[in-house]
């Protein structure tokens, strides 16, 4: 759910975090406050995953969080194009954000000696 909001949301503003990217490559304050709004927006989603730390099976939960963000971030942000002049769009965004939410969840959820155990087979 986490990632399907994230995604919907960049996906409802693309146009205009677009305008403020291209805008902050000569405005130093547009960048400024989009880098602060990024941090927050990254913050907030850690720390809603974070809220279930008790559950994460990763030895690392912070480090698993921080790790599910980048890749699910870049991710949406490479299909929607946000910094690009185009978007890469490939595929279905809705199927990419069920795609990026199992894996999200698997990373948080497995337990590292299983899966040591299954790759030894």
């Amino acid at each position: 759910a986490v990632v399907r909001e994230l995604g919907k949301f960049l996906q409802r503003h693309a146009a205009a975090l677009n305008v403020f990217i291209q805008i902050a490559n000569i405005d130093p304050v547009v960048e400024a406050t989009g880098r602060s709004a990024h941090h927050q927006t990254a913050l907030d989603v850690k720390m809603l995953l974070l809220e279930r730390k008790s559950e994460i099976r990763h030895p690392e939960p912070e480090r698993a969080v921080e790790s599910c963000y980048g890749i699910v971030y870049s991710s949406i942000a490479r299909h929607l194009g946000l910094g690009a002049r185009d978007a890469a769009g490939e595929g279905d965004f809705d199927r990419l954000l069920d795609d990026l939410g199992e894996v999200a969840l698997l990373f948080l959820m497995i337990d590292r000696k299983d899966l040591a155990r299954a790759l030894r087979r």
